[in-house]
């Protein structure tokens, strides 16, 4: 029980740290940003904090003045005074109000558009390695869920809690002219309120990171269900029941145990309710026991009345919204967390210059590679040359190491020991977007973007606007051609029919779109990862026809290109073939060369023809 106590102690004493300093941080980047209204919002919040005492004096006040003239003592000047002074007050009350709204709401869209803008630029800077470790896949997660809405209601309680610190240091001067242990008794008969408060906060937040898993779960599942590329297959097969009753089934069981934590909670809020109103009416007897001995006037009584009420329910507030930061805290930390993310590969500072037309020479020296939390090594001595202006065309099975040479090309992944070398730099020492500046990728999960389709190709290369090299791109991938024939707006069509006068382009056509992309980049070297896999035979033959120059006049050395593919009509006229096993090249050659070796190469080419006769 005791280690308990204290780790519950612990616990709070972190979160009340985190709170402050993360609060710290957020104002911090608001006065920054909006200074102006921001100061204004913590204006109007103290005026309409500490008005409401001001009106409750005037009130006591008015009624004392009242008494008087109905007893044939009172001024009508002071009545007219002070009648004057409680419609100004109400007058400015309702101005700082209107204020505080406008002010709040400003401050609110300002925060989610500087989060927003924070947070994608942070999503897009980090590494796979990030979003491949599941632990931290889960923080990235919460982070996509709360930072929407979590920093502006984190501040918006900052402020409320600036606003009730306001009234409760007024107020608590107040009672304490009269009785300094009113002030002493609210504070105790609300602070069971507030732990209670807390700890279902805590408790409700732990559950939340324990079921993180079974929320991303959910929401998988039900992004299959809402996605019309998954619907097709998933009507076929009939599992749109079984899907949707797993999405229900785990989702309602995770549900059921915060209702759990609620319940339990909300009956013991019934108890520390009764001890905060029995403060009160206690109050309320003291009160009415000094107006009886003639120790206060009417209006006095309703004046320490009124500001005794005040005083409790900001008191409320402030403990309300202390226990809710301090709940809240934790999806700040998961979005701080996430923008406080450091690369797990460092830039490099070296620049690639080439120096005449000639692609870089890339060279893989004696590289051994394993992925993060995985002790298989995908390559184990891998050494491999490309020279400028090679023509190769990776092969193997599924799995044998393919793609993840193409990702240690473009360093999304640093490797294990050994160096891959460019133009004879070390890729690590390479700054990463000077090596892109000279790299145009194709991957198989190629991104389907739902602009237009000239927006989609430029993409590519977006310092180059020329129309026309846009559409030589096209034409080189084989899209020019429906774009001109089949979509309406030709090149102004949005490529997405959940937007008005879009369209949906088939795969084989997407495909073609993605190519024209990495071509528009026209960069030295051109990675291409199953970029026909959709493509009829005849379009891929014209495609590659222009890709591999196979008219002589139209030979050229300025770019290298390295193809991954299952087709055999695609990879058979590269000039090098490289066939990779269990992550060894195992074959190197032309067509014709590996042929007459009568190893792998020639194994699955005769399967594969075997397929077409």
């Amino acid at each position: 029980m005791r280690s308990r106590l204290k780790s519950e102690y612990k616990k709070l004493i972190e979160d009340v740290q985190d709170t402050f300093r993360l609060g710290n941080r957020l104002h911090a980047l608001a006065f920054k940003s909006f200074g102006l209204v921001y100061a204004l919002t913590f204006a109007t919040i103290f005026l309409i904090a500490v008005l409401p005492y001001a009106m409750n004096k005037i009130l006591g006040n008015l009624i004392d003045v009242i008494s008087g003239l109905v007893e044939g003592k009172g001024k009508v000047d002071q009545l007219n005074l002070l009648f004057g002074l409680f419609m100004a007050v109400i007058v400015l009350m309702s101005l700082a109000g209107i204020a505080r709204s406008m002010f709040s709401e400003m401050t609110r869209i300002k925060l989610r558009v500087i989060f927003a803008d924070m947070m994608t630029r942070k999503y897009s800077s980090l590494n796979l390695e990030h979003y491949e470790n599941p632990k931290l896949n889960d923080t990235i997660q919460r982070a996509r869920e709360s930072y929407y809405w979590a920093p502006q209601n984190f501040i918006w309680d900052n402020l409320g809690l600036f606003a009730d610190f306001s009234s409760i240091i007024v107020g608590a001067v107040i009672l304490a002219s009269f009785n300094a242990s009113l002030v002493a008794l609210i504070l105790a008969t609300s602070i069971p309120g507030f732990f209670l408060n807390y700890k279902n906060i805590r408790e409700s937040w732990e559950l939340e990171r324990k079921e993180s898993k079974n929320f991303r779960d959910t929401w998988w599942t039900r992004d299959y269900l809402e996605r019309e590329k998954d619907l097709q297959e998933i009507w076929v097969f009939k599992a749109a029941k079984y899907l949707s009753d797993r999405a229900h089934k785990i989702y309602s069981s995770t549900l059921e145990k915060f209702i759990s934590i609620d319940i339990k909670y909300s009956k013991l809020q019934v108890l520390s309710s009764l001890i905060s109103n029995g403060g009160f009416v206690l109050i309320f007897w003291l009160l009415i026991k000094n107006v009886l001995s003639a120790d206060i006037t009417i209006g006095t009584f309703t004046f320490f009345l009124a500001t005794t009420r005040g005083f409790s329910s900001s008191l409320s507030s402030v403990l309300s919204s202390l226990s809710d930061l301090l709940g809240q805290v934790n999806h700040i930390r998961d979005i701080f967390g996430v923008i406080d993310l450091k690369e797990t590969m460092l830039n490099g500072k070296k620049k690639l210059k080439l120096n005449s037309s000639l692609p870089p020479k890339i060279e893989f020296k004696n590289v051994w590679f394993k992925y993060p939390r995985s002790e298989r090594y995908v390559y184990k001595n891998l050494n491999l040359t490309i020279n400028p202006g090679d023509n190769v065309a990776l092969i193997g099975k599924n799995g044998a190491g393919k793609t993840t040479l193409v990702k240690l090309l473009c360093r999304f992944y640093d490797v294990t020991k050994g160096k891959i070398v460019i133009n004879g730099i070390d890729i690590k020492n390479l700054d990463v977007n000077s090596w892109y500046d000279h790299l145009a990728l194709l991957s198989q999960d190629f991104v389907r973007y739902h602009f237009d389709a000239k927006t989609n190709i430029r993409l590519g290369k977006l310092a180059e606007k020329r129309f026309e090299k846009i559409k030589e791109a096209a034409q080189k991938s084989g899209a020019d051609e429906f774009i001109e024939k089949e979509f309406p707006k030709k090149y102004g069509q949005a490529l997405s029919k959940r937007f008005s006068g879009g369209t949906e382009p088939s795969v084989g056509q997407w495909q073609k779109v993605a190519l024209a992309r990495a071509f528009f980049k026209d960069a030295p070297v051109l990675v291409l990862d199953e970029p026909t896999s959709a493509i009829d035979p005849k379009s891929e033959y014209e495609i590659f026809s222009k890709i591999f120059s196979l008219d002589e006049k139209e030979k050229k050395v300025d770019k290298s290109i390295i193809i991954i593919s299952h087709r055999f009509s695609t990879v058979r006229n590269a000039n090098r073939i490289i066939v990779i096993d269990k992550g060894e090249i195992v074959e190197e050659g032309s067509h014709e060369e590996l042929m007459k070796k009568n190893g792998l190469y020639k194994e699955a080419f005769e399967i594969q023809k075997r397929g077409y006769v």
